[in-house]
C-alpha cells in the first residue's frame, strides 16, 4: 500500500511539470497505482468486517471518499476558472496525498497486515464459480452499468453544460458539488437499512430507475436554469448513490478477504467501464451529437435492470 501510494504521489506531481507523451505515461501510472491502492484498502477493511455490518462499514468508507469527491469539483472550478490552468489541479492532488502517506508510515505497526491465505483459482475454476453463483455475475453487471454511467457523465456532461447550455466553469463546479450531495447524505442510512431491514436488491433496482429516468429527462431538458439542471442532476446521483452503496454492500457480503481474485475483478469493472464507455462513445459521436450519447447511457442502465431484478436478496 505504501509502495503504490508513493508511485501515485510521484506520478501526480510529475504531471505538473511534464507534457507531451510522458504526461500520458505518468497519468497511466497514477491511475493504475490508485486502483491498486484501493484494492489494498479493500483487503484491510474486509478483514475487520462482519457480514451483519458490511452495509454500515462499506458505506462509511464510501461516504469519506465521496466527501472528497464532493469538494473536488468546487475547488477545480475556481482554480481552473477560465484560465485552463489544469496543471495546478495535479499539484493540489499530490499535496493532498502527502498526509495519507504520513498516516500509513506513522501507524504501520497498528495495521493488521499479516499473511492472508488468498484463494488461488484458475480461469476454469472462476468460470465454474460464476456459473454456480450467478448473483456474482449479476452484481458485476450492475456495477458495470454504474461505471459506464459515471464515465459518460464525467466525460460529456461538463462539456455539454459549458458548450451547449452556456454555463461557466465555476457555475458547473457549483452544480456538480450540489449534485454530489446524495453520496454524502444517503449512503450511510442506506447501508443501515440494507443490514437491518430491506437488503440491497430493492435499492439497486430503485437506484437504476432513478438514474435512467432523470438522465432521460436531462437529454430533452430545454432550460438554462442553474436550479433546474442542479435538481435533475441531483436526482440522477440519488440513484447512483444507492446503486454504488448497495453494489458494494452486496458484493462484499458474498466474499471475504481471501477472495483477492474476486475483489480484483470487482474493482476492475471501474477501468473496464471507463475504457468501454470512452471507446463506444467515441465511435458513437462520429455519427451522432453529444446529447445522443446520454441516450446510449440510458439504454445501458435499462438493460442493467434485468440482472438487478434477478438478484437473490440478502434479506
Amino acid at each position: 500500500t505504501i509502495g503504490v501510494g508513493i508511485v501515485f504521489l510521484i506520478s501526480t506531481l510529475l504531471l505538473v511539470i511534464i507534457s507531451g507523451v510522458w504526461s500520458l505515461v505518468f497519468y497511466v501510472l497514477a491511475t493504475v497505482s490508485l486502483g491498486l491502492y484501493t484494492i489494498n484498502l479493500d483487503i484491510f477493511i474486509e478483514r475487520i468486517s462482519d457480514d451483519s455490518m458490511t452495509g454500515r462499514i462499506r458505506t462509511i468508507r464510501l461516504t469519506f471518499v465521496n466527501i472528497a469527491i464532493l469538494i473536488a469539483p468546487l475547488i477545480m472550478g475556481y482554480v481552473v476558472g477560465d484560465t485552463n490552468n489544469y496543471t495546478s489541479i495535479y499539484a493540489i492532488a499530490g499535496i493532498v496525498f502527502v498526509p495519507v502517506l504520513f498516516l500509513l508510515l506513522s501507524n504501520k505497526n497498528l495495521i493488521n497486515d499479516g499473511a492472508v491465505a488468498y484463494r488461488q483459482r484458475s480461469l476454469h475454476s472462476l468460470r465454474k464459480l460464476f456459473s454456480d453463483r450467478k448473483d456474482l455475475i449479476r452484481i458485476l453487471f450492475t456495477e458495470y452499468a454504474l461505471r459506464f454511467f459515471y464515465a459518460i457523465m464525467v466525460l460529456y456532461m461538463p462539456i455539454y453544460l459549458h458548450e451547449s447550455i452556456g454555463f461557466t466553469w465555476p457555475t458547473i463546479g457549483g452544480i456538480f458539488t450540489f449534485m454530489l450531495l446524495p453520496f454524502v447524505l444517503l449512503q450511510i442510512p442506506a447501508g443501515q437499512i440494507a443490514d437491518k431491514l430491506l437488503g440491497e436488491k430493492e435499492m439497486i433496482v430503485g437506484g437504476l430507475l432513478a438514474m435512467a429516468g432523470f438522465s432521460a429527462v436531462a437529454v430533452f431538458l430545454d432550460s438554462s436554469s442553474v436550479f433546474v439542471w442542479g435538481a435533475v442532476l441531483f436526482m440522477t446521483r440519488v440513484g447512483a448513490a444507492l446503486v454504488e452503496a448497495m453494489n458494494e454492500t452486496y458484493f462484499f457480503k458474498q466474499v471475504d478477504a481471501q477472495d483477492m481474485d474476486l475483489i480484483d475483478i470487482f474493482r476492475d469493472i471501474r477501468p473496464i467501464g471507463w475504457l468501454t464507455a470512452a471507446g463506444i462513445s467515441y465511435a458513437w459521436l462520429l455519427q451522432f451529437s453529444i446529447p445522443s450519447v446520454f441516450v446510449l447511457m440510458v439504454g445501458v442502465l435499462v438493460v442493467a435492470l434485468v440482472p438487478a431484478v434477478q438478484l437473490h436478496d440478502t434479506k
